[in-house]
């Protein structure tokens, strides 16, 4: 209790400074600008100081593309946090501690994570564990924390190895202790618009010194440019027919798609989700209901016939909750269609699934995509699959 309290009275002393900052720039009179923010009165930062270090970041949205959960990527200024904390990268690292993600709490750290926001003119701390899949939070749109379901906006750090279930290997790096990502919650951002801006702030705050380090994110929602709308041309729309090799676990673009009906992946993503486009699955020249995800899709057995997710272990009690009847699936092949990716996607089933299917090709599935304008006649591209293990 001791140690939150001084904690509670360090972050108020931080953030009185910050609400009324000084030194710093000053707006001049009511006809004038501040030089460096170009507003009045100023919205500078406050200035840092050997125990306040104030770090802002502004981010932009395109809507409709980062604002369906893809974010962008807000990497923090380590080598300034470093410095002013007086520490190396292995020190931070192991300052920050261990975020257990099913208990939603911290051990074996001297660095404290949290949130701050302001409630009627106020600062506000909020120490409550991280609501995000990792170290950061979900916010309402007023920057409130609060839990996924409520959330407008995320924050997310991009280093997982703070979590305790997820041990450090090889790969590793310290520069991922630094980025962040920033994204918006598709659901409940229906009625967003450009030009919204919204704002949070984190900090982290070292015990024994005393040190609060405040990051701020700005993010401001744009409109989307299609730059790559620009390179298609619909009076070029035709049939087609494109022979795709597939190797399980490595997408494959779906250039022929965009030729063939002349459309971006933005444009694709839009024609798919208002049901332009169909997708009809064949092996061996038979049609096949789909089985798999995607808008287009199914689940194979060590044979490259078709199947479902499951097990395939017949009556199996311990398995209530698969397709009992199904034949073993091995595994899958769907077309995915985002904003910015339009590929063949694959997967295995199971550890097991690669020793089935090992050394085999298959060549036997083909899928028939349709797309109809909204206006006009309808487009056919024929994917033939060459499937190798």
């Amino acid at each position: 209790m001791k140690k939150i309290l001084l904690f509670a009275a360090a972050a108020m002393i931080a953030f009185a400074a910050c609400e009324k900052p000084t030194p710093g720039p000053t707006p001049g009179p009511s006809d004038e600008v501040c030089d460096d923010c170009g507003k009045n009165p100023c919205e500078c930062p406050p200035a840092s100081s050997d125990t306040e270090l104030f770090l802002t970041y502004d981010l932009k949205f395109q809507l409709g593309v980062q604002t369906n959960y893809a974010g962008v990527t807000a990497s923090l200024e380590g080598d300034k946090i470093l410095k002013f904390f007086d520490m190396t990268e292995e020190e931070f690292f192991a300052a920050m501690g261990k975020f257990d993600f099913d208990g939603k709490s911290f051990s074996d750290n001297t660095i404290v994570f949290g949130n701050a926001y302001k409630d009627a003119g106020e600062w506000v701390y909020d120490f409550s564990a991280p609501t995000s899949s990792n170290i950061g939070y979900w916010m309402t749109a007023e920057g409130l924390p609060c839990e996924w379901a409520d959330g407008m906006f995320f924050t997310e750090s991009q280093c997982w190895y703070f979590r305790s279930d997820v041990p450090v290997d090889d790969e590793f790096t310290y520069d991922q202790m630094w980025d962040f990502t920033v994204g918006f919650h598709e659901g409940n951002y229906v009625d967003g618009k450009v030009g919204d801006k919204y704002s949070c702030t984190h900090f982290l705050f070292e015990r024994s010194t005393q040190k609060t380090c405040y990051f701020t994110f700005n993010l401001e929602v744009t409109d989307f440019v299609d730059e790559e709308a620009k390179n298609f041309d619909p009076s070029k729309r035709k049939n087609h027919s494109a022979d795709l090799a597939l190797t399980v676990g490595t997408p494959v673009a779906l250039d022929a798609l965009q030729e063939s009906f002349q459309l971006s992946k933005f444009q694709l993503k839009e024609a798919v989700v208002a049901g332009l486009v169909k997708t009809v699955n064949f092996i061996d020249g038979v049609q096949v209901d789909p089985s798999a995800g995607g808008f287009g899709g199914v689940w194979f057995d060590a044979e490259g016939k078709r199947t479902v997710w499951g097990t395939g272990s017949e009556d199996n009690p311990e398995t209530p909750d698969v397709n009992e009847a199904a034949t073993p699936a091995c595994y899958y092949i769907e077309l995915i269609s985002t904003a910015t990716e339009a590929a063949a996607y694959s997967g295995y089933y199971g550890e097991d699934s690669a020793a089935q299917v090992a050394g085999k090709t298959f060549n036997n599935f083909k899928q028939e995509v349709t797309y109809t304008p909204a206006e006009g006649e309808s487009y056919t591209c024929t994917l033939n699959y060459t499937v190798t293990f």
